[in-house]
């Protein structure tokens, strides 16, 4: 039972598929401009939310294409939307990667959806991803180690389109180091 999870979250972590982001360093101009543009204060209110999680669940998992950009953690995409793993892949081009265990928030957090705490080896925080979702399902932002990545959607023709990838470093505060962004 205990190979079989580390198995599942090897899987997880390890994406050979997936293309390395390619990442663009901002200025510091550019920087308070993305900090607004994400809205930094909402996603900082995120991170220090205190949530309660309910008992953990195996779901199937999609990992990128290799279109994708590699992101930390070798983010999934079926966890680009908070149905993860109900419904098969979402629309990207997407891979079978296996199973995982995942805990969901028992409320809705801050920025208007769940709140999936995915947790690695004996529940070591270091290597816990926790996935931030907004009221229309689609992902935020997430938090891996002291990598916080934040999605951009916009919509067209009334569906929502991924148009930004913004990757921070985060110090021992919570406050952003550096923010990069990723060529899509």
């Amino acid at each position: 039972m205990i190979k079989i999870l580390i198995l599942s979250l090897t899987l997880l972590f390890v994406s050979l598929e997936a293309k390395p982001a390619v990442l663009e360093k901002q200025s510091v101009k550019a920087t308070r401009r993305i900090l607004k543009e994400i809205n930094w204060k909402k996603i900082q209110k995120s991170l220090e939310e205190e949530l309660n999680f309910g008992a953990a669940s195996n779901i199937p998992y999609y990992n990128c294409s290799a279109e994708f950009p590699e992101l930390p953690a070798n983010f999934p995409c079926s966890f680009l939307t908070e149905d993860s793993g109900k419904d098969g892949p979402v629309s990207l081009d997407t891979m079978d990667g296996g199973k995982i265990s995942l805990r969901n928030s028992v409320t809705r957090g801050v920025m208007g959806g769940l709140v999936i705490l995915v947790s690695g080896e004996d529940d070591d925080a270091k290597s816990a991803m926790k996935l931030f979702y907004k009221k229309d399902n689609y992902i935020s932002h997430y938090l891996f180690e002291n990598k916080l990545t934040v999605f951009l959607w916009k919509k067209e023709k009334g569906e929502p389109t991924l148009k930004k990838i913004y990757i921070l470093s985060l110090g021992d505060s919570k406050e952003p180091n550096s923010i990069s962004r990723v060529k899509l």
